[in-house]
């Protein structure tokens, strides 16, 4: 989206260099933290943010520019424009102000959450390593639960720390266990569609999941 408001120019560093997570916006990037960016039209003096109070600098930013926005300090025609390391610009001039897309909001989101999930498990003791590679190992040659799967590594051994840090720290469908289950169940015995529910719930999926895996093999 780009609109034209009364803002003034952003960012003195537009962090190339940048070790944050970033996706491609446009021929720019989109990093963490960043909520926009504002293309300079005007020359434009910097703020600097001390002790609660907005301070002008000698720093001057020229027209021709894009920087990245952070926060918003203010509203109105004390709205000023926070673009990193403490410094804003006031809301005195006009600018083109753009937002990422949802899509480039989601990505980035995406990013991250991979990131830190690849971060914890990285960060995993030698235990909680060892309950992930046993957790996966078991899906490997039949369905479980998030319960189920939680409790048979507390059978094995591990503490119930140490199942659930594993469980939470794999990427499973638990919908499609449930489904993969029931059509175990199927391949074994017979089963109503209320016996076959009732009894993925026994094993520990959810109400929603085993009346999905019922529905999903035809009862």
């Amino acid at each position: 989206m780009v609109m034209v408001l009364l803002i003034s120019p952003v960012n003195p560093s537009e962090a190339a260099s940048d070790d944050r997570l970033f996706v491609k916006w446009d021929n720019g990037t989109l990093i963490e933290g960043q909520i926009g960016r504002v293309n300079m039209v005007k020359n434009a003096v910097l703020f600097k943010l001390e002790n609660g109070k907005l301070i002008k600098t000698n720093l001057l930013r020229k027209a021709g520019n894009t920087y990245r926005i952070y926060s918003f300090i203010g509203s109105g025609n004390s709205l000023y424009i926070g673009v990193g390391g403490g410094y804003y610009f006031h809301n005195t001039t006009a600018t083109v102000y753009q937002t990422p897309s949802p899509t480039k909001k989601k990505q980035l989101a995406a990013l991250i959450e991979q990131f830190e999930k690849e971060k914890a498990q990285n960060a995993a003791t030698v235990s909680q390593a060892q309950a992930i590679r046993m957790a996966k190992e078991y899906l490997d040659y039949m369905p479980f639960s998030k319960i189920g799967l939680i409790e048979q590594l507390e059978y094995e051994g591990f503490s119930n720390a140490d199942a659930t840090y594993a469980v939470e720290n794999i990427s499973v469908n638990w919908r499609a266990q449930a489904v993969k289950t029931a059509e175990d169940y199927l391949d074994f015995t017979s089963f109503s569609r209320t016996g076959l529910i009732e009894q993925l719930e026994f094993e520990g999926f959810s109400n929603a999941d085993a009346t999905y895996a019922a529905n999903a093999v035809g009862l």
